[in-house]
């Protein structure tokens, strides 16, 4: 419905060039605007007017104000005003100010209020000006800072109806001015230049300030999710090495991708990154510090240090744990005594030490009232790390602690390859894994430290340490629990080691199946898994946290989690050894497993979890869909022999025998008179056409009838009569017969009759081997107990196939397909009866490839046929193959045109079109098309500033308009 809006809400959208905007929001008066803070409308409406949500909204203000004004004023107002007055009021109207002057009439004047006005703001304004200007023509001075060096904007603002009423914001007036002032300053040539400049200049420590970077940061806050979440498409074979976690080994290609992505994923600018990473130079006090005078020594003074760092006193004392007092370090109680004790180069600010002793300490001279506090023990090495750690702390908004804590614990993860404690590119790295568990699951910095290292006893001054918040919180037991590196039996439910498990299982929400559970698979990493000891340890009890609060954060109970992580360790034992032993943080390497670097196995674990949650597919159906014989009790069930008896039953009478050959209507006897047995001669050899208990087998019919009776004595007429009648009769026997098994297991199953003899064959046998094996128990089987082990196997990766057809609504066509051509799947044919993470990844997104194709008006039968083409000897032609995929996926065939890129060519695989579909998906969040995704791909810290430049303008206008279309 149309609402007519007033003329000032159409003049505000003129002046801003967003014509009908405003009425679009619902928004018909400047009233309307105003009527909602200021805040709430920047937030609402930022994504559909972008930065004229402020202008706009202030510009209506000054509106609202005008019209109050004139209403205020209007005799008809008046009138209202009068008549709601009371007899007692000031009196009405009179002819002096109902009639005009008699002298000049209002035509002379200005009305008061109007901004021609001598009692305007802007008369006022203007006389203010003016007087400056006099004023510094007057005063002394090549020192003095005029008002054209301070606000060069004020002689060239014109005076209108906008710039009256806008609110300009300070920050944004601030901004303009300062920018001019460097671009003059440095003499750059427009405000782009001086943006470039900015984003590497280093000082004062709240710069650099990139404007790419923030526009991305922005977008993605719009978004609630990353650029690097939204380009991971573009690595063809990552989504498949976070599901083969272990087993997969990683390209040069993949494991240079993933490990730029992790690093882009820590969110920060180039110049940023580069601050972190790169060794010390010889400008370091001029580009950091902002004085190349300046050394070391220099910092002892307090005054110094808090000035050059834009610090205060206790800002400093928090960044050094440590005062006049003294070091504000704590230890529990509840650790060894003989383990480290507590000071600053060993929690808290570990990093600026560099985990050396001769701690920095602060000290006081002087008398009270003008006392001067002394930085004692600085260095280069020293003041470099505190640049770091007190810009890193400005970035990620956290206490000094838990940033000292996250650097560190990732540099222990290192091993031997970082015993300096150097931040480097797996710092970032890590800070990338940890915001991406920050966003998603609210992982604070304690837990993901507890995730790389350890779970620490060490705190801050009155904090308490994060060991005893997670064992010793519960206030359930009498007695503390004390990490004394002492063995101790985990299968114990008495005594002493008995109150350490149940300390341990009411800690951390354990029931005592899953306390042993996760006992056993830590035995096997870190203690004795034979005699069930394990010492109590930092580490260990740390890997009991580790396993723990890991399954809780995804959502997943200890079993279930557990079973997963078998899955993906695959017998190899690295990933138990990450999650159970001591994590390793080694960075992806080429033909190294993504598993082998602990931040890469989180990664894929929380890809792995929001991958089923999207399908809604439960951890413990994925992993009845991937168990395999061992996961079964190894004993039938009634059901099953019930069912091996129905085969039975049916199965009798369908057998062929030398009685129904001699009434095919073949002849009997050959030009010699010698009779012939055709149920001999079909059952004899070694691979004989019909078994010996009647069954027609896999030989070909045709083939060895053709065989068989040409070697007899007939006339070319009895043979070919012999070859016809033959072959029928066996075909019906044989179609009997299988019929017989596809009816009874598509009842069973509750599958369709076309799935039975498909997912025989998926599970690696033919009907008729299926049937033989089955026919084979009729002696031996009387009861549920009798029934095999391996036959019992084949039945459940048959019934394990009908599961995976019905949760991901798999049709008997694409099965079919599946098993005649893998490849079409990205599986090889020597693997296609295997069921793993990754082919079940690749069906569940085969099934939103048809929904994306049922919604632009396709079929199933479409996208096969297009399989069918795209991997003929001459297949399609890269113009083709975009205008069909253009009408399957209802995109845009440019986009495609560009997405072969991406590809290295046409789309001819299931996983290659999923990679389509999740460029398309991305499109559709985001905004930004292939060409624009590839550019965010690519980006890193040595990326030029236009590249960041463009990615950040194409994000924001993407996210605009995505935001702007609903």
């Amino acid at each position: 419905m149309n609402q007519l809006a007033s003329p000032l809400i159409s003049r505000t959208e003129e002046i801003h060039n967003l014509p009908g905007k405003l009425t679009e929001l619902g928004y018909a008066s400047v009233f309307d605007v105003v009527r909602i803070p200021r805040e709430r409308f920047i937030r609402e409406h930022r994504a559909d007017l972008g930065r004229n949500a402020e202008k706009m909204y202030d510009l209506a203000v000054g509106y609202a104000h005008q019209v109050l004004h004139h209403f205020r004023r209007n005799s008809l107002s008046q009138a209202v005003q009068v008549s709601l007055r009371s007899p007692f009021s000031v009196a009405g109207p009179d002819y002096a100010n109902q009639f005009l002057d008699a002298d000049t009439g209002w035509k002379d004047k200005a009305p008061s209020g109007s901004p021609e006005a001598n009692d305007a703001p802007v008369a006022y304004l203007t006389h203010i000006y003016q007087l400056a200007l006099e004023q510094e023509k007057n005063g002394a001075g090549a020192i003095m800072n005029t008002l054209a060096e301070r606000r060069p904007d004020l002689g060239a603002l014109l005076i209108n109806d906008k710039a009256i009423n806008e609110v300009i914001p300070q920050l944004q007036l601030v901004n303009e001015i300062l920018s001019k002032a460097i671009q003059k300053k440095l003499s750059l040539t427009d405000l782009q230049a001086v943006n470039a400049k900015l984003s590497t200049t280093r000082y004062p420590n709240d710069l650099p300030y990139h404007y790419g970077h923030q526009q991305i940061q922005t977008a993605q806050s719009v978004l609630s999710t990353t650029l690097q979440d939204i380009t991971l498409p573009q690595t063809l074979d990552l989504p498949q090495n976070f599901w083969e976690t272990a087993k997969g080994k990683l390209s040069d290609a993949t494991a240079g991708a993933l490990t730029r992505l992790q690093i882009m994923a820590s969110q920060l600018s180039p110049e940023q990154q580069k601050i972190i990473t790169e060794t010390i130079g010889q400008d370091f006090y001029q580009l950091n510090y902002g004085d190349s005078s300046l050394t070391a020594d220099s910092f002892s003074d307090m005054t110094i240090l808090t000035s050059r760092t834009n610090l205060t006193v206790p800002q400093v004392e928090l960044m050094l744990c440590s005062t006049v007092g003294g070091s504000t370090v704590i230890k529990s109680d509840n650790v060894a005594a003989g383990d480290t004790t507590a000071t600053p180069f060993v929690y808290g600010a570990r990093f600026i030490h560099a985990g050396k002793p001769e701690a920095i300490t602060i000290s006081r001279s002087g008398k009270e009232a003008h006392f001067a506090l002394t930085v004692n023990n600085l260095a280069d090495d020293k003041l470099n790390r505190i640049n770091r750690m007190v810009r890193l702390q400005k970035w990620l908004n956290l206490p000094y602690e838990d940033v000292d804590l996250l650097v560190t614990s990732a540099m222990d993860a290192e091993g031997e390859t970082n015993t300096a404690l150097l931040m480097n590119d797996n710092t970032l790295r890590m800070l990338g894994v940890f915001k991406h568990y920050q966003a998603q699951y609210g992982v604070t910095a304690k837990q993901f430290a507890g995730w790389l290292r350890v779970v620490i006893p060490f705190a801050i001054t009155p904090a308490t340490s994060f060991l005893d918040q997670v064992f010793n919180a519960a206030g359930t037991f009498d007695t503390s629990f004390v990490v004394d590196n002492q063995d101790f039996v985990y299968t114990s439910t008495a005594d002493g080691d008995g109150v350490r498990v149940k300390h341990i299982s009411t800690a951390l929400g354990l029931n005592h199946r899953q306390f042993l559970l996760l006992a056993d698979n830590i035995a096997r990493q870190q203690g004795n898994i034979t005699l069930s000891t394990l010492n109590c340890n930092l580490f260990v009890v740390s890997a009991f946290y580790r396993l723990a609060n890991l399954a809780r954060t995804l959502g997943i109970d200890p079993e279930a989690f557990c079973a997963l992580a078998d899955r993906l360790d695959a017998g190899t034992g690295v990933v138990w050894q990450q999650l159970a032993g001591k994590p390793a943080i080694t960075g992806p390497k080429k033909d190294s497993p993504l598993a082998a670097d602990i931040l890469s196995l989180l990664q894929a674990l929380s890809a792995i979890v929001q991958w089923q949650q999207q399908h809604n597919l439960s951890v413990e159906t994925l992993l009845l869909l991937l168990s395999d014989n061992s996961t079964f009790p190894a004993q039938g069930t009634d059901d099953q022999l019930n069912f091996i008896r129905q085969v039975w039953q049916n199965l009798g009478s369908t057998f062929v025998d030398a009685t129904l050959l001699s009434r095919s209507g073949a002849p009997l006897v050959d030009t010699s008179g010698h009779a012939i047995d055709w149920f001999t001669l079909l059952s004899a050899g070694n691979s004989p056409l019909i078994d010996k208990v009647g069954l027609v087998t896999n030989a070909g019919i045709e083939s060895v009838i053709a065989t068989v009776v040409n070697t007899q004595n007939l006339s070319d007429a009895d043979k070919k009569l012999a070859i016809t009648t033959l072959t029928n009769t066996l075909n019906q026997a044989q179609q009997t017969q299988q019929g017989v098994a596809v009816s009874l297991l598509a009842q069973t199953l509750n599958v369709s009759q076309s799935l039975p003899a498909l997912l025989l064959r998926w599970s690696g046998q033919t009907t008729y081997q299926w049937l033989s094996a089955t026919w084979a128990l009729k002696d031996t089987v009387k009861i549920a107990a009798d029934i095999p082990a391996n036959y019992l196997h084949q039945l459940r990766e048959v019934a394990r196939r009908s599961l995976l057809t019905q949760q991901f609504t798999l049709s008997p066509v694409m099965v079919q397909t599946l098993l005649d051509n893998p490849a079409y799947f990205g599986i090889a044919a020597e693997t296609v009866t295997n069921i793993s993470l990754w082919t079940l990844y690749t069906l569940s997104r085969y099934g939103d490839l048809l929904l994306q194709v049922g919604k632009a008006g396709g079929t199933e039968n479409d996208v096969l046929a297009y399989l069918r083409s795209a991997n003929t000897a001459t297949p399609l032609s890269q113009s083709d193959a975009a205008q069909t995929l253009a009408t399957l996926l209802g995109w845009e065939a440019n986009e495609l045109q560009a997405a072969w890129a991406v590809l290295g060519g046409i789309a001819k695989t299931t996983p290659q079109l999923d990679t389509l579909l999740r460029l398309q998906q991305a499109q559709n969040q985001t905004g930004l098309g292939v060409t624009q995704q590839q550019q965010g791909y690519v980006l890193n810290r040595d990326s030029d500033y236009a590249l960041w430049q463009s990615t950040g303008q194409a994000l924001v206008a993407g996210v605009s308009h995505v935001k702007g279309s609903h």
